[in-house]
């Protein structure tokens, strides 16, 4: 704990945001299934390719950010 808090403030809000954004998105995930499988009518296998490709787009553009 004492290392953790002896990072730059800048450093630590870094840390703490993308904590709150990747438990956000968590969250949502199976929700956004529920939701284009019985709203907009999409199959379950092209919602599954829907956030399989987000998920697939999100981890390459982090190695290039």
């Amino acid at each position: 704990m004492r290392n953790i808090l002896s990072l730059h403030p800048i450093s630590l809000h870094i840390i703490i945001g993308t904590l709150f954004a990747k438990t956000a998105t968590f969250m949502t995930i199976p929700f956004l299934s529920i939701y284009l499988t019985k709203v907009k009518g999409i199959s379950p296998v092209e919602a599954g390719a829907i956030i399989g490709i987000s998920a697939f787009v999100s981890l390459f553009y982090t190695l290039f950010t």
